[in-house]
């Protein structure tokens, strides 16, 4: 089977939280973070994993050539991971 994604990239002004905390749960972390995961064997789908070697170019692509930037205040990710 072939499968297709998108990657989207967002960037947010305030805070993000999950609101139905009874049914899900998450949290931001930063590409270091991610990267650091990703060298230590940690398991992430195909998908993630395959993002993980790009994903300091795909957050640094400037507002004015996406309209995001890819990451909040604090240098985090805006992306889920488990």
């Amino acid at each position: 089977a072939v499968h297709v994604g998108l990657v989207q990239v967002i960037a947010v002004k305030g805070p993000v939280a999950i609101r139905e905390v009874d049914q899900l749960e998450g949290s931001f972390v930063s590409v270091a973070e991610l990267q650091r995961l990703a060298a230590t064997g940690a398991n992430f789908e195909t998908w993630s994993s395959l993002l993980l070697t790009d994903l300091d170019h795909l957050v640094s692509i400037p507002a004015s050539t996406t309209g995001h930037c890819g990451h909040n205040s604090e240098g985090e990710v805006l992306t889920a991971c488990h």
